[in-house]
């Protein structure tokens, strides 16, 4: 048997699936890019202009008050968001109507807005930090260019529930979803590390 029947499970046809506005990218089990090996990029802007999203499934090794001046000592975590402009925080939240210039993403998850608002809130009262996920960097595509990734096979679309992104602050992990997701996709959680191995 060749690496070819080995590794056939584990190759996608694109599933017709449109990425758009608050739909989750998943990298496919073959994908050893550095940045967005078994990754989930939560998309926050997909138009004819490009493609933005920040992946929600790589915690840093330290909290935000490490990061930020005047942020009381606490537990939020930083996310890993992108290889794009990776000495900038972004954010994700369910508080649009409480921080000015957030974009509405989809129901009601926003990204962005002014981060003065946001320190404030949280000196406030440091258990609204449930309510945002913080990120180092962001992914981003250009115009056309996350298309043709799809059409290559390096991505799968599909979507996710809102609360997985907030709740305990776990990350949502690539694995799971594809569980979820079961048949053929609950399989490639099973694709060995080391891809000589057979």
């Amino acid at each position: 048997m060749d690496n070819d029947d080995v590794f056939e499970p584990f190759r996608i046809k694109h599933n017709g699936v449109t990425p758009k506005k608050g739909a989750i990218l998943l990298s496919v089990p073959l994908l050893r890019d550095r940045y967005f090996k078994k990754t989930v990029v939560y998309l926050t802007e997909h138009n004819s202009e490009g493609s933005i999203g920040f992946i929600i499934n790589k915690p840093l090794d330290f909290e935000l008050h490490q990061l930020l001046d005047g942020i009381p000592e606490s537990s939020i975590k930083v996310f890993y968001g992108g290889p794009v402009a990776n000495d900038t925080i972004h954010i994700i939240h369910n508080m649009g109507d409480r921080i000015l210039r957030s974009k509405r993403i989809v129901g009601d998850l926003y990204w962005g807005g002014d981060f003065e608002q946001v320190k404030f809130l949280l000196r406030s009262d440091i258990s609204l930090g449930r309510n945002f996920r913080f990120f180092l960097g962001y992914s981003g595509w250009d115009p056309g260019q996350l298309q043709q990734e799809i059409s290559n096979d390096t991505w799968l679309v599909t979507s996710i529930d809102i609360p997985d992104l907030f709740g305990d602050g776990r990350a949502p992990q690539w694995e799971s979803i594809l569980e979820k997701m079961g048949g053929k996709y609950k399989l490639w959680t099973q694709f060995p590390e080391d891809s000589a191995f057979n």
